[in-house]
């Protein structure tokens, strides 16, 4: 199955393997509605919004645009990116029939796949299956030997209950012998009231603590999860008892790692569970804490066993 998590790095190392850009052309929050993934219910088939970003990193700067003051190979129109994009997303505008669910990462990778010619490693493969059409992508060879790297991020402002949103965001670098890519998933600043602090008032009540949870190296699935993350997530924050956020973020790292790893309700990929392959991301905002400053922040890195 190409799309297993162990072949991919972290945005990390992708970005820093693809170096400073000394050129970039970007879209950043163009908007439709999409009937696939899961809202913030966890149900499947409902029209939700979505917001998409793609920036495309040359490895020169744009010497012939600039020269000739037109455009050219060294460089791309954002209009056209723009309308690429919006036809990679053109299938799932519409609702979807019968009992299939299509997923997020299934709307980015039709994208990557409209953009690039190719799936991303998330994929799996399930795209091959549903392209009935194969067309030139927006791309072209010409054009992607003069690329560095490629993003592309689809965002589902409305896809938590208490959180800022969902994304998931493929990053792969252009140029090496062999390929580095990227997936990752993130559920965006999860507000909860948590009993946590060292302080003796803070041992009296909740407070408000703002956690970011980041999946990277996340492959292919068959399967939403993200709203059962939320879950998860949310009622460790709500059991926590822990006096620093260094200790209450080791937990829900590990957390998710043991139960991504070894619950028989996850869903294997080449007989080998989720989370053994990820490395966990936890941020944790307490803006209640500092009163001269918006917050103090915590963040704390599980690396995969494969790292």
């Amino acid at each position: 199955m190409s799309g297993l998590s162990s072949t991919l790095s972290s945005t990390w190392a992708v970005q820093a393997k693809a170096g400073e850009p000394v050129a970039v052309v970007s879209v950043r929050n163009l908007q439709s509605i999409i009937y696939a993934g899961l809202d913030a219910w966890g149900r499947p088939h409902k029209g939700q919004p979505i917001l998409i970003s793609a920036a495309i990193s040359f490895a020169q700067p744009f010497d012939a645009a600039a020269a000739n003051d037109c455009l050219g190979a060294d460089t791309v129109h954002y209009g056209s990116l723009s309308k690429a994009i919006l036809e990679g997303i053109r299938e799932w505008t519409i609702p979807v029939q019968g009992d299939y669910k299509p997923t997020a990462a299934e709307v980015l990778d039709d994208i990557w796949y409209h953009l690039t010619g190719k799936q991303t490693e998330a994929s799996g493969g399930v795209l091959a299956g549903r392209i009935k059409e194969h067309r030139a992508p927006f791309l072209s060879a010409e054009t992607k030997e003069g690329i560095r790297s490629l993003s592309v991020t689809i965002t589902l402002p409305k896809a938590s209950l208490l959180g800022s949103g969902v994304s998931l965001t493929a990053t792969s670098v252009f140029g090496e012998p062999a390929p580095l890519s990227a997936v990752a998933l993130l559920l965006d600043s999860l507000r909860v009231p948590t009993l946590v602090g060292v302080n003796s008032n803070e041992r009296l009540a909740k407070q408000i603590v703002a956690v970011s949870i980041t999946i990277e190296k996340l492959g292919w699935t068959s399967k939403d999860f993200y709203t059962e993350l939320e879950t998860l997530v949310v009622q460790t924050l709500e059991e926590s008892e822990f006096e620093t956020l260094e200790a209450l973020g080791t937990h829900i790292a590990d957390t998710i790692a043991v139960i991504y790893s070894c619950d028989s309700k996850t869903e294997p990929r080449g007989g080998q569970p989720w989370g053994r392959f990820w490395d966990i991301h936890v941020r944790m905002e307490k803006p209640t804490a500092v009163p001269l400053a918006d917050c103090p922040i915590v963040e704390v890195r599980r690396m995969s066993n494969n790292s």
